[in-house]
C-alpha cells in the first residue's frame, strides 16, 4: 500500500459540468444543480443589478447605472496622472488683482497634481491664511458652492471636447442617408452570389468611400501623436518621450475627449466609475418562467458591514451557494493498491439545520456537452477546476465503466449541522476510533464498491474502492458517482422539492446528485 497522487470530488450541474462545490449554486425547490464555470454551454448567467461608488459608497440602482457608468457627485473625481481621488481643496490665490484671496480646484494627495494645471478652478474666499500660505479656515457652505460651478465647468468643458466626434459621426450620417441606397444593396446582395473575392472587393470599397468622407471632414484629424511631458509645448511624430509617466495617463482622456491631448495642461479630472455588484440567474429555471435566482446582492454596499447595528455579515439579499445545502463530500485519503486498485476514504457533511439521509448509487453520467453537437457527449475532459483558491486544474478522461455495476451503500442519515456544532467538546464530537485506524481493503476484480466505516452526528466516513480501472495514461481519471438525497420523511424537508407526480403512493421521492471522482495521473 502506498500514498497515491491528489484525488477531488466535483458536483455535476445540469448542463453536465464539473465544478467544485463552491462554484455550485441550488435554486429554491428545483431539482437542478447549477455552476458558475466557464465551460461552454453555461448553466447560468450574470446581470447587474447595482453599482456602488467607490469614493463616497453611494449606491446607484440599476436604472441609474444604465445611464451613466460614473459617479455623478460632484467631489468624486480621479487624478489624470495617478488615477486616484482628486479631493475639492481650496488654495491660497496667488494674483493680488483678484477679488479673493482663494481657489477651488481639485488637488490630489498621492502625487499633488492639481487642476489648476488645466486652468480649472473657481474663486473662493478663505477666511484664515497661515503665514506659509496654507489655508487654516474656509467656510464650508461657500466651498460647496464652489465646488458645483467648478464641477458644472469641467461638464462644459467635457461637453465641448466631445462635439468635433459627434460632428464627424453626423457627417458620415448624412453621407450614408444621401448617397447610399439601401434597398439597392439588399437587392444586390440577393442576386449575386457570395464569394470570398467578392467579400474582400466590397469591404475595399467600403474603406475608400469612408477613407474620402475622413479627407472630406474637417474633424477627421483624430489620431494618435507623440507628447512632450517636459513641457507644454506640442512636439512632432519624430520626437521620443522623454519623462517616465506612464502612457495611459492619456489614453484615459478618451473619457473626456475624442482627441488626444497635444498638452499637459489639457489633461482634464477623469470621473470615478461606479463598481458593478452582479446578479446570478440559472438558464433552465428562467426558461421555465421561474425567477431562477441565484445570488442578488443588496443595494447599499455597507449592508453587511461590522459598523452597521444589524445584519452584520448578510451581504446578500438571496445567497443560493450550494455549499449551504448541499451535503459536502470530500477526499481524506487516497491509497493505492496492487494491479492499480485505488482506495479513497470519503467523508460527507450534513450543512443543512435538519436531519439527511442518502446513499451511494451508480450513476449515469456519460460526459460534457460536445462543442459540436450539445446532444452528444465527451468523455475527454480538459482543464477540469478542481479548487477554486489556487485555481488548480487537470485533464482527465471519463471513465464509466468502473462503478457501472457498483450495489447501492448503506442508507446514512446525520443529524443536522447545528447539532454537530452543539457538541463540540463532547467525546461523541470526536473522529471514531474505526477511521483512524482505517486500512484499506482489497476489492473485487472489474468493479468498485462503496462501504460504511463510521458515522458521528452531521459527519459519515465511507471507503470508495475502485478496480478495473483503465491503463495508465498522460492524463487524469474521472470516475462518476451518484449521491441520491431522500427527500421528505424528515429528510431535507428546507429543499421546498415538490414531490413527483409520477410516484406510486408511499413510494420514497429521492434527488440525485452526479458527483465525479478526479484522479490525478496513476
Amino acid at each position: 500500500m502506498a500514498e497515491s497522487a491528489a484525488a477531488h470530488v466535483l458536483y455535476i450541474d445540469w448542463v453536465g459540468h464539473p465544478a467544485p462545490l463552491s462554484h455550485c449554486y441550488y435554486a429554491t425547490a428545483s431539482r437542478r444543480l447549477s455552476s458558475s464555470v466557464d465551460r461552454y454551454p453555461l448553466s447560468t448567467f450574470t446581470e447587474p443589478e447595482s453599482a456602488y461608488c467607490p469614493n463616497c459608497l453611494t449606491p446607484q440602482d440599476k436604472a441609474a447605472l444604465g445611464r451613466s457608468p460614473y459617479c455623478p457627485k460632484t467631489t468624486c473625481q480621479r487624478c489624470p496622472l495617478c488615477n486616484h481621488s482628486a479631493l475639492v481643496n481650496a488654495v491660497v490665490n496667488d494674483f493680488e488683482t483678484s477679488e479673493t484671496n482663494g481657489l477651488c480646484v481639485y488637488k490630489c494627495g498621492r502625487c499633488h497634481w492639481s487642476s489648476q494645471q488645466c486652468h480649472l478652478q473657481v474663486p473662493v474666499q478663505i477666511e484664515d491664511v497661515g503665514k506659509e500660505g496654507d489655508v487654516i479656515n474656509v467656510d464650508r457652505l461657500e466651498l460647496a458652492r464652489s465646488a458645483e460651478d467648478l464641477f458644472l465647468d469641467l461638464k462644459k468643458r467635457r461637453q465641448s471636447a466631445s462635439k468635433p466626434l459627434e460632428a464627424y459621426f453626423e457627417s458620415l450620417k448624412k453621407y450614408h442617408e444621401q448617397n447610399v441606397d439601401w434597398q439597392q444593396l439588399t437587392n444586390k446582395a440577393r442576386m449575386e452570389p457570395w464569394s470570398l473575392a467578392a467579400l474582400e472587393s466590397s469591404l475595399q470599397e467600403t474603406k475608400n468611400k469612408l477613407s474620402a468622407i475622413q479627407h472630406e471632414s474637417r474633424h477627421a484629424d483624430i489620431g494618435m501623436r507623440r507628447l512632450s511631458l517636459t513641457d507644454d509645448n506640442p512636439v512632432g511624430p519624430d520626437e521620443h518621450l522623454t519623462n517616465a509617466l506612464p502612457k495611459y495617463c492619456f489614453q484615459l482622456q478618451s473619457i473626456n475627449s475624442c482627441q488626444l491631448p497635444l498638452r499637459i495642461s489639457a489633461l482634464l479630472p477623469l470621473p470615478t466609475p461606479l463598481r458593478v455588484r452582479l446578479g446570478r440567474r440559472c438558464r433552465a429555471e428562467l426558461k421555465e418562467g421561474k425567477p431562477g435566482i441565484l445570488l442578488k446582492p443588496k443595494l447599499d454596499p455597507l449592508d453587511g458591514d461590522s459598523s452597521q447595528r444589524t445584519g452584520v455579515g448578510q451581504w446578500m439579499k438571496k445567497d443560493a451557494s450550494a455549499i449551504h445545502v448541499i451535503p459536502c463530500v470530500r477526499v481524506v485519503k487516497c491509497c493505492s493498491l496492487a494491479a492499480g486498485a485505488v482506495s479513497l476514504l470519503l467523508t460527507v457533511d450534513n450543512p443543512n439545520l435538519e436531519s439527511l439521509r442518502f446513499r451511494f448509487v451508480s450513476s449515469d453520467y456519460q460526459g460534457e456537452p460536445a462543442w459540436e453537437n450539445s446532444e452528444q457527449t465527451s468523455k475527454s475532459m480538459e482543464h477540469l477546476l478542481l479548487h477554486s483558491m489556487a485555481s488548480t486544474g487537470v485533464d482527465a478522461e471519463l471513465d464509466v465503466d468502473v462503478l457501472k455495476d457498483m450495489k447501492p451503500s448503506t442508507t446514512v442519515e446525520l443529524l443536522s449541522g447545528e447539532d454537530s456544532i452543539i457538541e463540540l467538546g463532547v467525546s461523541g464530537s470526536k473522529v471514531p476510533i474505526e477511521v483512524k485506524n482505517w486500512q484499506p481493503r482489497q476489492g473485487d476484480d472489474g468493479g468498485g464498491s462503496v462501504t460504511l466505516i463510521a458515522q458521528s452526528a452531521s459527519v459519515a466516513w465511507f471507503e470508495l474502492t475502485l478496480t478495473g480501472m483503465s491503463e495508465a495514461s498522460s492524463t487524469g481519471v474521472a470516475i462518476p458517482l451518484a449521491l441520491e438525497i431522500e427527500l421528505g420523511n424528515g429528510s431535507w424537508e428546507t429543499s421546498m422539492i415538490p414531490r413527483r407526480l409520477d410516484l406510486a403512493e408511499g413510494a420514497v421521492d429521492t434527488f440525485r446528485l452526479d458527483l465525479l471522482i478526479v484522479l490525478d495521473r496513476l
